[in-house]
């Protein structure tokens, strides 16, 4: 569960198998952010974002918590739908233009947030060793570059929102090199959402 007031906020985040409740500080004289204090908790986990170097960005993007929602195909689309206004919206907020919506990569994205909940990990690779630019060359998908956010969180919005807290996450979404994007969405049985934001040029 993540809170905030406006000089502090308190998020949760998931670090491999443990949950910590991280409090955060607006300091005032630069206006960024500070870790103030670091508690284990239980329950999310963070993530990183690869970019078409194979570098890693690492940033968390996770927050706990539950939700009740249908998993049926209907009410994801509807989700995958809101998710890429969300991002888009962010995007034009920063004077980029739309990232246009490939039905091809959603479904690469779509089938890897799938995956997570159905094998219970979180991860750019799948336990198979499958990675972001692997599982789109398996579908046939051609790119230049390649970049994927992944989170897993209470709804669409406050994973985009996580993302664009994140500078790792916030770089791919706002990276004018992009052109493409596939938004996947699949939620667990405690009704928490795994997203999966892959972005291609």
């Amino acid at each position: 569960m993540a809170s905030k007031s406006a000089n502090q906020a308190v998020v949760s985040v998931r670090h491999e198998k443990t949950i910590y409740n991280v409090t955060l500080k607006l300091n005032s004289a630069n206006s960024k952010w500070v870790i103030t204090s670091v508690n284990k908790a239980k329950g999310a986990e963070s993530n990183s974002s690869a970019n078409n170097n194979g570098n890693v960005n690492s940033g968390s993007s996770t927050t706990t918590g539950t939700t009740s929602s249908s998993t049926s195909s209907a009410n994801v689309a509807t989700a995958e739908k809101n998710a890429v206004e969300l991002m888009n919206a962010d995007r034009r907020a920063n004077g980029l233009s739309d990232l246009k919506v490939s039905s091809s990569v959603t479904a690469v994205a779509r089938s890897h947030a799938q995956d997570m909940v159905n094998r219970k990990f979180f991860s750019h690779s799948n336990p198979d060793g499958k990675t972001p630019s692997d599982r789109l060359k398996a579908a046939g998908i051609s790119y230049s570059a390649v970049g994927e956010n992944i989170a897993e969180n209470t709804s669409v919005q406050a994973a985009e929102t996580s993302f664009m807290n994140s500078s790792g996450h916030r770089a791919n979404i706002l990276n004018s090199n992009y052109t493409t994007v596939g938004i996947g969405v699949a939620y667990d049985s405690a009704g928490n959402v795994y997203v999966v934001q892959d972005f291609i040029k």
